[in-house]
Order: structure tokens, then sequence, then C-alpha cells
């Protein structure tokens, strides 16, 4: 089953990579107890070596403190029916965006945030 959700997943982020328009905006919201976890995730996903300061400069990763859970990872992209019905059709909840980026639509999942990151390159911030 696992392996199933892992190509669902693979399937999901090749299908946004080549279909939604720019940008696509990545944004994490990191409970203060999770930004030493975050950070050590996001650098094995990126191969990069990055400090929590570099990583959040653009406000784009965010410290809630402690009333956040956990970790929330948001992808957002331009309103776009055929991709949001195709994302839903890949078992996706897709919300709409706006409250970060106008006439948009997000996706709040890790695994696929985790997928765009270390397969396709895509960064905490926008992407163009």
């Amino acid at each position: 089953m696992q392996r199933k959700d892992e190509n669902r997943i693979s399937i999901a982020a090749q299908f946004l990579i080549s279909r939604a328009s720019r940008p696509l905006l990545i944004e994490a919201e990191v409970r203060n107890s999770k930004i030493e976890d975050f950070v050590s995730e996001y650098n094995g996903l990126t191969a990069d070596n990055q400090k929590w300061p570099d990583i959040s400069a653009d406000g784009h990763a965010m410290d809630m403190g402690e009333g956040k859970w956990g970790i929330e990872v948001r992808i957002y992209f331009p309103k776009d029916e055929v991709v949001m019905n195709q994302m839903r059709r890949y078992g996706f909840a897709v919300e709409n965006g706006k409250v970060r980026m106008r006439n948009s639509l997000r996706i709040n999942n890790r695994k696929l945030y985790r997928e765009l990151v270390s397969t396709h390159g895509l960064r905490i911030g926008y992407n163009d």
C-alpha cells in the first residue's frame, strides 16, 4: 500500500510541475520545538546546509511558537480548474489559497511537499 501511495504522490508532483502555471509557492508553519526537526529534514531533502534564519528569511517559513501542533506545509499555485480537478482525483484536498497568493489554490500535504523539494528542486518560497 505504501508503494501505491508513493507512486500517487510522484505522479501528482510531476503533474503539478508540468501543468500548473507559475509561481508555485511553498510555505511552512513550524512549532518552535520542531524547528530543528524541520531544518534537518529540509536540508536532507535539498542537500543544503542551511540554518533556520536562512530558510525563514523571506517569511515563507514561520516560527509559530508553541501554538502550532507541529509542522504544516502548504503548496500554493495559480487557480486552474484542470489542475484543481486532477489533484483532487489524485486524492488531495485542494483549497482556496487567497490567504497568501491572490487567485490561487493550495494543498496542505507534507508528502507532496517532500516530493516537490527532493525530486523537482522546489524550495521554500516562490518557485518560478
